[in-house]
């Protein structure tokens, strides 16, 4: 249905473009035009109908001279039949007289019958030709109806073509409209990424782990983001860091916007530090059955949350909120091999930053 064409741009750059060629109308599904045969059909058919009436018509005439001279005949031959039975046997001059007399009367009364019979028969013929003009005019007629409607159903099919047709276009450039606009939002929106660290010491005291967290953030994009907050916990365990990030993800965007929060324009940066703890009991309840001794207790915590935050250039009256979601891992160093991580005893101690390890799960931390 489309023809692909391929062209370059000024760049340089290949464009594929689809172009739909034109079709006539005899060609589109549903629609046939006007065939040549019809016409000369109907011009054959109009002729033949026109030579037909004037034959009759010529026939007509024959038949009317044909039975006038027959009628004269036999009108003669009655005439003379009855002169012949009235007046052969009279002899008296003025019998003879009143006999020529009645037979003159009789042929004038005959003629007059003769010429009423034959003016009536003369207006039925006429009356029968007149029905045949009339079902050869009227034939053609009906044709040519038909002809018509049939060619106002071409044309309204054509018409819904037409209009089904512009219906597509008018979806597909409202589409292309529609991606246009999301790649322009997209180019021009604020685009923040996270990068999770610890700069102080972890302190583990009464069965509760204390942290401070500091969360760097950094706006690639091309406009300011505004009303940036940071969402963050931390959870004793690592099997628990996905569902209760996702908890924390899902909680945000049900949140109404708020128009607090830091600002930060392209390329800047900005730090953000927040403390924030594990509570003994939430640690109990993680070795919930399992009863261990509580100078064997530890625990491998994760850092889990998320960074929201809206563009300048959203486009309605509720903006769409922009989440930057981050999880990282947290241990102690293993002295005996640096490149791995231990999980923390919960006994009172303080574990220095150099000492830390955070390790941030892939696919979190980039900007979303």
């Amino acid at each position: 249905m489309f023809k692909k064409t391929n062209v370059t741009s000024q760049e340089g750059e290949p464009w594929q473009i689809y172009r739909r060629p034109l079709t006539s109308m005899s060609s589109r599904p549903g629609t046939h035009g006007t065939k040549p045969w019809v016409v000369v059909a109907g011009i054959l058919f109009a002729a033949l109908v026109i030579a037909v009436i004037e034959q009759g018509i010529r026939l007509s005439q024959v038949h009317q001279e044909v039975y006038k001279e027959y009628a004269n005949s036999r009108q003669e031959a009655e005439r003379k039949k009855q002169f012949k039975e009235r007046c052969d046997s009279i002899t008296a001059v003025v019998e003879l007289r009143r006999c020529f007399e009645q037979q003159i009367d009789s042929s004038w009364d005959t003629q007059k019958d003769q010429e009423d019979l034959y003016a009536q028969k003369q207006m039925a013929d006429w009356a029968w030709w007149m029905v045949i003009l009339t079902m050869a005019i009227g034939v053609p007629s009906i044709c040519l109806t038909g002809f018509g409607i049939w060619l106002v159903y071409l044309n309204l099919r054509e018409a819904q073509h037409i209009t089904i047709e512009a219906i597509k276009h008018t979806q597909v450039a409202e589409q292309t409209a529609r991606i246009a606009e999301r790649q322009l939002v997209v180019g021009q929106r604020p685009w923040v990424s996270a990068h999770i660290g610890i700069e102080s010491a972890v302190t583990i005291k009464d069965g509760e782990f204390i942290v401070e967290v500091i969360v760097r953030m950094k706006n690639y994009g091309q406009s300011p983001a505004i009303s940036v907050d940071v969402n963050l916990e931390v959870v004793p365990m690592i099997h628990n860091a996905i569902r209760e990030k996702d908890r924390i993800v899902n909680d945000i965007k049900k949140r109404p916007r708020k128009n607090l929060g830091q600002k930060i324009f392209p390329t800047d940066t900005f730090t953000f530090a927040i403390s924030t703890k594990i509570s003994a009991d939430a640690i109990s309840k993680e070795w919930e059955g399992f009863n261990p001794p509580p100078e064997r207790l530890m625990l491998s915590p994760a850092i889990i949350g998320c960074i929201s935050y809206f563009s300048t250039n959203h486009a309605g009256i509720q903006p769409e909120v922009h989440i930057t979601e981050f999880m990282a891992w947290l241990g102690r160093r293993n002295p005996d091999h640096p490149k791995t991580s231990l999980a923390f005893f919960v006994d009172d101690q303080v574990v220095p930053p150099e000492d830390i390890v955070v390790q941030l799960a892939i696919g979190t931390g980039d900007a979303t």
